[in-house]
């Protein structure tokens, strides 16, 4: 047994609520369960509560979710569209993606306005019960959320009007939206410095923005306290050394609007850059989006080169570094992706949450 099967099986056992916790934390389980072959892409666990998780298979992506009790895997199989009982674990259920019950208001909202797009489309990225992205061909990249769109829209616009290198957003119903496909990848699959540095100007364009709508300020203090909540969640031996890390969160002073999750993959590069992904855009410190993007690629691939770059970018454009508040939300930043591993079903997460923990400690002022 591996280190993400002995942790697996270790929640599993703190959490006997959810019955089918320990099955779909373990692919090997849960493709035995599902009697096909899977790969575990997104998971979302409430402890005591519920196990989500999104899979690849020869299906197509699916969900399949375990509950602590009849009523909301029932509410699933009423639903329809191809849901499943799994007859070997408790009060769980399987589907298509499209079948996501939390997202059904969107798949309609899009199929009301042009028949069969969403079912033609290919799925890019899948977030159970939260997201589904798909290319839609003519149509562009198409994002359907369990939430209104109207914020999201109205940030891009404003951003979009002023300037800023962000997709022409297009809205489609309450809670679907699209934009245009623009690049050959993003900055992670295309690592250029050249094209960090100019994603270092379009972020100090971005943070120059005047009031944004609907903007909404974030506490560091609570994320970086709800970020070492789930590590200690999943892996209580890290719940101190996480905990303790909390204090590196800096008093938010200056605020600006700002990107909310920045990092090489929310650049699209091809002709100059795009920032995409605004659904944490927000009103914050705008060192958070400089330490978010650092603490991303020192995860990855342990060097600070596009980091380095983007901050010389930023800095040509008249953005204000404040070196200060940047290294104090360096190790937020780490702990806040820190739970990362665990949520993409990696098959080595316990160990990467280990190191993840290690590197916030280390940046720590």
């Amino acid at each position: 047994m591996n280190g993400a099967a002995r942790a697996a099986a270790r929640l599993a056992r703190a959490d006997p609520a959810v019955a089918g916790l320990g099955t779909l934390l373990d692919p090997h389980l849960l493709s035995e369960a599902l009697g096909a072959e899977v790969r575990l892409t997104r998971l979302r666990y409430k402890a005591g509560t519920s196990i989500v998780a999104a899979v690849e298979s020869d299906e197509g992506p699916r969900w399949v979710a375990a509950y602590d009790g009849p009523d909301k895997a029932g509410k699933a199989l009423r639903h329809g569209g191809g849901v499943r009982p799994v007859d070997s674990i408790a009060h769980a259920v399987t589907g298509p993606a499209l079948s996501d019950r939390a997202l059904a208001r969107a798949v309609r909202s899009v199929e009301n306005r042009s028949a069969g797009l969403v079912h033609r489309a290919a799925v890019l990225r899948y977030n159970p019960h939260r997201r589904l992205v798909l290319d839609a061909g003519a149509h562009g990249i198409v994002k359907l959320t369990q939430h209104p769109v109207d914020r999201v829209l109205a940030l891009h616009r404003h951003l979009f009007d002023r300037g800023v290198a962000v997709l022409e957003p297009r809205g489609l119903g309450s809670r679907a939206w699209s934009a245009p496909r623009w690049g050959i990848g993003d900055l992670s699959e295309f690592p250029s410095t050249d094209s960090a540095e100019r994603a270092g100007a379009v972020l100090a364009s971005l943070h120059g923005v005047g009031a944004a709508p609907g903007l909404v300020m974030a506490s560091a203090a609570a994320e970086a306290a709800a970020a070492a909540a789930a590590v200690g969640g999943v892996l209580p031996e890290l719940a101190e050394r996480a905990s303790a890390l909390v204090a590196c969160a800096p008093v938010t002073g200056r605020a600006t609007v700002v990107h909310g999750d920045f990092s090489a993959d929310q650049v699209l590069v091809g002709d100059g850059v795009r920032v995409i992904d605004l659904d944490r855009c927000g009103g914050g410190d705008p060192m958070r989006d400089l330490a978010s993007f650092t603490a991303d690629e020192l995860l990855r691939t342990g060097r600070r080169v596009l980091s380095d770059a983007l901050v010389a970018g930023y800095r040509g454009a008249q953005g204000v570094v404040d070196g200060d508040a940047l290294r104090r939300w360096l190790p937020v930043c780490v702990l806040l992706r820190a739970i990362e591993p665990f949520r993409r079903g990696d098959p080595e997460w316990p160990a990467r949450v280990h190191a993840a923990v290690a590197l916030a400690e280390e940046t720590a002022p």
